[in-house]
Parts: structure tokens; C-alpha cells; sequence
């Protein structure tokens, strides 16, 4: 997947809807005597397309290219399942999912589907309000350019009747919002208000040696004790040969040695994000400056985690690992963190309008509502698989796939295979993608503590740290947990967030 080159040409005509900063993004061609533009399917700016462009078949070609690559990798998923079911048989139980479960939170394989069911309970009927309204939308457009009007959604569609129902509903442009987040200004500020929230000294270090001339090290410390706590590398930007997909992972622990000596925490984030020039800033959407709120949050979870013995932090189960990483995503849409954060990258001293910021907080729920419905068709997809037993060598596992994505989504799809390009299933969280699920109950919980205390009061972020960060990472998660929140833990403000 990582080393996919699959690419595939565009005109300008045909990537109408997209703006001249989205297109300069991508190289420059010819096609049929026209200016065109070369969309290599593992850049993460390639997904304009299915935001912005006004062509169905544009989008519907992109979508299928994109959720077809690496099809050797088709049949290796049904080995990998068979293998891991092998295993799990050998070790007394009757599919990998009852084997992987019993370690995580939920422990067993049918609290997990009680769990995810539930969720889709909840998030469906909600998830159905809003594609009426793009179907509304869709049928909308199509009458105004006279074209065939077919009364259904299809998957390549949501994307892109999202942004035209915040554009006309809520008066919220994409376009417009991101010349107030330049790249090299947003993440700068970012680490100064979890730096502060959380009583830790950042320092960018220029005494590390590093791989690439992008990779920026941060030095952390204790604000009150100015103790050494570990060393954060960001390295953000894409590259030739980098993969696209967001990680944060770990050289090593801060942990105490036999000897009584210390080894200090090293954490990395890689992303892919894209890299200003001198003749274009790099612009972050709101996806964008969630996705590194997302792997900051990890970082600052594995840096401050103190543990005894010498276990990396990252082997933590992923339903809970994930919930810091989850919570602070919750920040973009806090008004004061959007003012704080915005530079107009033209004017560094204009701010974001007050109109945007609240067409950003109202766009949450929208937002939020497709994102659950997305790590549900994942989740439902992975346990299923796992959970299936031993396959055969006919079982088709396309149409099984895509069976799941039209109950999920409740639209139509093309034959996507976009399950062999998810690590996910294959390597990092096998029969466990649904812990992204969990970990969002808890996630938001956790955030609405903080929010109802002061979104920036660093005595709340202390205790947050000291609390979640620090000890709740191997034993006594939910006991942390609750300790923090001062009363059990529950799902409202979840509810909440896909309701507001």
C-alpha cells in the first residue's frame, strides 16, 4: 500500500469545483490538447475531489480507483483471517475475534456487538435525517443543469453534498476557512495551548539528530519541577516514499532500569501533511488540524505515561489508547481555540470572523455524525471477518464487504475492496477497529469534564494528566478514568455530540 503509485489525470474542466490553491497541489499535465492535473491516489489532498468536484463520474472514477488499489492484497486478507483463526483454535477459542477480545476493556466478542448494535441504533436514524437533506440537495442540482434526476445517493456523493448543505445551510465554505489556518502557524500555537494546559514546557530542540531536515524535535519538561520528561519528533510533512497515514509511535519509554538509571520517552508523528512553498502557504481544513490534534494527543499520552518496568507504551490495547488522541480532536471545535489559532495567511494579524467560527460549531454535528457512521461500516466489517471462523478459498469476501457498506451507509456503492489498504485490519488492530468506537464514549466524557471546568484551566488539565495521561494506560483504566470525572462514566455526552 505504501509504495502504491497508482495515479490517474484529470482536466481542469473536470475538476470543476475545486479552488486554484486545492489544484496547485497536484502536478501540472496536458490531456487531449487541455490543461490537466495528475491526482496520485496516496496523497491525502487527493480526497478534494470528493468534497469539491462538481462531476458525479469524476468523483465516482477517483472513488473507485481509490478503494480498488492493491487487489493481491484481497486474497492475502482471507490467509491472514484464516491463519489468526488457526491460532485462536489452537489457543481454545473458536474465532480470532473471541481470541483478540478478552484482553481489551469489553472483553469478550459479545459485548462488542451489543456495543457497536447499540451505537448504530442511536446513530442511524440521525445519519438518515441528514441524507434526506442531501438527497434533497443532489436532486436540487441536477433539475438546475437539466441533467437526470435519479432520486438516490450514492457513496461518492456524501462527501460532496456535506459541503454544499454547510455551504448553503449553515454558511460554512471550506474555501473560505482555510486562508486563516496556514500550516506553519496552527501547529506552533497548538503546542503552546496543550503546553499550558497540561503544566508541561515544550522546548524545540536543535540537539537532536534527525532523518529528514523536516523532522522538528521538541524537548518536554515539567512546568513546575522543570523535570525532563522525553522528547517529541514531529515529522509532518509528506514526502517520496512516505506513507500517508497518520501514526505516532515510539522508540522508547520513560522507564526506570535495574541499575536505577532512567531511559527517557522518544515519540514520533509522522503524517503527510502538505508543505508550504514560497509561492504557496500550506492551508489546514478543519479535517487537517483535527488529524494532528489526534496524533499529538497520542504523543502526549506516551511521553507522560510513567510506568515501573520497560513495556512500550504504544502495546497499550487500542480501546483505550485511542481516547486521548480522541478527546483532544473535541478542541477545533471550541470558538476561543479557533480565534486563538487562526492567522490569516496573508494578514498574520487577522483572525477568523466570528460568522465562520460559528458555522465551524454548528458543522460538528454533521461532522461528527458521518464519522461514527464511518468507523461503524469498519468496525462491523472487521469484526465480522474476524469473527467468522475459517473461510474457504470461494468466499467472496468483495461482495461480503460491500453487503456491509450498503447497510452501514444506507446508499449505493460500487465494488470496493478498500479493506485491503486498512493496516488496521491486517497488522496493527485486527478484530479491534470498533475500540475507536469505544474509545469515543469515553473520549468525550473525559472532554465534556474539562469543557464544563475552562476548555484552557490548567488545574483541570493537571489533573487530566496526572489522572488519564500518566496512570490509566495499563491497569485500573476506567478506575483513572472515573477517578478524573469524580463519578462513573457514561455515554450522554457522546448522545449529546450527535444530537447537538
Amino acid at each position: 500500500f505504501y509504495k502504491d503509485k497508482t495515479s490517474i489525470t484529470f482536466t481542469k474542466s473536470e475538476l470543476e469545483g475545486l479552488s486554484e490553491s486545492m489544484l496547485n497541489e497536484f502536478e501540472k499535465t496536458t490531456k487531449d490538447g487541455e490543461e490537466a492535473y495528475i491526482i496520485n491516489i496516496n496523497n491525502n489532498n487527493s480526497n478534494n475531489i470528493l468534497y469539491y468536484a462538481k462531476n458525479e463520474n469524476v468523483r465516482r472514477t477517483y472513488n473507485k480507483i481509490k478503494n480498488t488499489i492493491c487487489e493481491p492484497n484481497v486474497e492475502r486478507m482471507k490467509e491472514i483471517i484464516n491463519i489468526r483463526t488457526a491460532i485462536a483454535k489452537e489457543s481454545g477459542f473458536e474465532t480470532f475475534s473471541d481470541y483478540e477480545i478478552k484482553d481489551y476493556m469489553a472483553k469478550d466478542l459479545k459485548t462488542v456487538l451489543e456495543f457497536i448494535n447499540d451505537i448504530k441504533e442511536k446513530v442511524q436514524p440521525i445519519f438518515k435525517k441528514h441524507l434526506n437533506k442531501y438527497l434533497e440537495l443532489k436532486n436540487k442540482e441536477k433539475a438546475k443543469y437539466n441533467e437526470t434526476v435519479s432520486n438516490e445517493l450514492n457513496r461518492w456523493d456524501i462527501n460532496y453534498y456535506i459541503n454544499i448543505f454547510k455551504e448553503e445551510e449553515l454558511n460554512f465554505s471550506e474555501k473560505d476557512v482555510i486562508e486563516y489556518f496556514p500550516t506553519d502557524k496552527v501547529f506552533p500555537e497548538i503546542i503552546k495551548i496543550f503546553e499550558e494546559l497540561y503544566s508541561l514546557k515544550i522546548v524545540k530542540t536543535e540537539n537532536i539528530s534527525v532523518w529528514h531536515e523536516d523532522v522538528e524535535p521538541y524537548n518536554v519538561y515539567d512546568k513546575k519541577t522543570n523535570e525532563y520528561i522525553g522528547t517529541i519528533l514531529l515529522d509532518l510533512y509528506e514526502r517520496e516514499g512516505k506513507s500517508i497515514q497518520g501514526s505516532t509511535f515510539q522508540l522508547s519509554d520513560k522507564v526506570k532500569i535495574g541499575d536505577g538509571s532512567e531511559a527517557s520517552a522518544f515519540v514520533i508523528v509522522s503524517t503527510s501533511f502538505h508543505k508550504s512553498t514560497t509561492s504557496a502557504p500550506a492551508l489546514a481544513s478543519i479535517e487537517t488540524i483535527k488529524a494532528f490534534l489526534h496524533e499529538f494527543g497520542h504523543a502526549l499520552h506516551l511521553v507522560n505515561v510513567k510506568m515501573k518496568w520497560v513495556v512500550n507504551s504504544i502495546n497499550q490495547k487500542s480501546d483505550f489508547l485511542e481516547i486521548p488522541a480522541l478527546m483532544q480532536e473535541n478542541f477545533i471545535y471550541e470558538p476561543s481555540i479557533l480565534e486563538r489559532i487562526s492567522h490569516h495567511y496573508k494578514d498574520n494579524n487577522k483572525k477568523i470572523p466570528k460568522e465562520l467560527i460559528d458555522a465551524i460549531v454548528k458543522s460538528k454535528n454533521i461532522d461528527f455524525t458521518y464519522t461514527i457512521i464511518t468507523i461503524l461500516f469498519y468496525s462491523l466489517g472487521d469484526i465480522k471477518l474476524y469473527s467468522k471462523g475459517e473461510i474457504d478459498k470461494d468466499f467472496d469476501i468483495v461482495k461480503f464487504w460491500n453487503d456491509i457498506a450498503r447497510d452501514v451507509y444506507m446508499v449505493n456503492t460500487d465494488e470496493y475492496w478498500d479493506f485491503a489498504t486498512m493496516v488496521h485490519f491486517a497488522n496493527e488492530m485486527p478484530s479491534s477497529y470498533y475500540s475507536y468506537l469505544w474509545s469515543m464514549v469515553y473520549a468525550q466524557d473525559l472532554f465534556s469534564k474539562i469543557s464544563e471546568n475552562g476548555i484552557t484551566n490548567p488545574e483541570i488539565g493537571l489533573k487530566y494528566r496526572e489522572n488519564v495521561l500518566e496512570l490509566a494506560s495499563f491497569r485500573g483504566q476506567k478506575e483513572y478514568i472515573e477517578k478524573f470525572l469524580e463519578r462513573k462514566s457514561n455515554n450522554d455526552a457522546f448522545i449529546k455530540s450527535l444530537e447537538e
